[in-house]
């Protein structure tokens, strides 16, 4: 292997064989030595397929286990009548048994594939894996319901899960998981469209008339709340401060998905003051799951309502960097009531 994610690959693959998880990938693990992972991993894909194709057929009865685990053909009296003689109680528990097979293989099969969209998101991260990994009753809780969601789309939230663990370890509590576990797919799109509009932890509660037109109006806050993904929804709504990173001045940055507003005034002693519905813990913890766009109207909005209170702000994209500083690119000034071209590229302490 040699690609960027390669240390924290065999990490993860070691570990996760040292558990006994992902078991139906075992034999093709030390097919990664040596081979593009493109390739292994369809592979894979194909044989879940067809283990998918098999659990089918055993919980149908066209198919059993037999010795050693081979599967066999199902003996031609397995019908949904009890053969002449044959108690039904006996008939039963066949049925019993060729359920909880299928279901067993069927988890199986979930926590297989959701191992690999895991293994695409950490390939491409070049860090060294962390001195401890990921704690393991949290990987076999994260097992036992990633077995469980056979949905691609929901399927992903587990494999962020998985990939962010082994980047660094308690980066996503129980109780996330636990939440994830019992999150529909209505809910997490609900969560989606709220997503765009978070910048450092909260979601400014003054774009009223655009929270309107993107159908994020008071009842939907308010279910966003009672999921505990934010708060100060219900009441008079609290308030998000600021202060200067600098110390000649006043200087802050506002992260939102990958864009940023550069906020800046003469007045060292300045503080941004925002109507906010903050994230919760739980809410920063699973909007971390996915990846999301910004929404540069909302931000653009923000900034105005900066530009009225007296700063100087800028709208562009930032890049993370490894000095714990932010890179700031392609940015252009706010102003009222139209933009002016500001700085190109600007660096900026990360964590304002």
């Amino acid at each position: 292997m040699d690609y960027p994610g390669e240390k924290l690959l065999i990490r993860m693959w070691e570990t996760l064989a040292e558990k006994g998880i992902g078991g139906l990938l075992k034999p093709w693990q030390i097919r990664r030595e040596g081979q593009a992972l493109a390739d292994v991993r369809r592979g894979e894909l194909l044989l879940l397929a067809q283990a998918e194709r098999d659990s089918e057929d055993i919980k149908l009865g066209r198919k059993i286990l037999g010795a050693e685990g081979r599967l066999l053909p199902a003996p031609k009296d397995v019908d949904d009548a009890p053969p002449e003689g044959e108690p039904l109680l006996q008939l039963v528990a066949k049925t019993v048994e060729r359920n909880v097979t299928g279901d067993a293989i069927r988890k199986e099969i979930n926590v297989g594939k959701t191992i690999l969209m895991a293994e695409e998101l950490l390939e491409t991260e070049a860090q060294a894996p962390p001195d401890q990994g990921p704690d393991s009753d949290w990987l076999y809780r994260w097992r036992d319901a990633a077995g469980g969601v056979s949905e691609p789309e929901l399927q992903i939230l587990w494999a962020s899960l998985l990939a962010g663990e082994f980047k660094a370890p308690g980066t996503y509590s129980l109780r996330t998981v636990e939440f994830v576990r019992n999150l529909s797919r209505n809910e997490a799109e609900d969560i989606a469209r709220a997503a765009p509009f978070a910048a450092e932890g909260i979601i400014y509660s003054g774009a009223t008339q655009l929270f309107e037109r993107e159908g994020l109006d008071f009842g939907f806050l308010l279910r966003m709340q009672n999921l505990g993904i934010l708060s100060g929804v219900g009441g008079l709504g609290l308030t998000f401060t600021v202060a200067s990173n600098q110390a000649d001045g006043f200087s802050a940055v506002l992260k939102s998905h990958g864009k940023a507003l550069l906020v800046k005034k003469d007045d060292a002693g300045a503080k941004i003051t925002i109507g906010a519905y903050p994230l919760t813990e739980l809410g920063k913890e699973v909007l971390r799951l996915a990846h999301f766009e910004a929404h540069p109207e909302y931000l653009t909005t923000l900034g105005e309502f900066l530009v009225k209170q007296g700063f100087t702000v800028t709208l562009g994209d930032f890049v993370r960097q490894n000095n714990n500083m932010i890179r700031l690119n392609n940015h252009k000034g706010i102003s009222l009531p139209k933009e002016s071209t500001g700085d190109d590229s600007e660096r900026a302490p990360d964590g304002a």
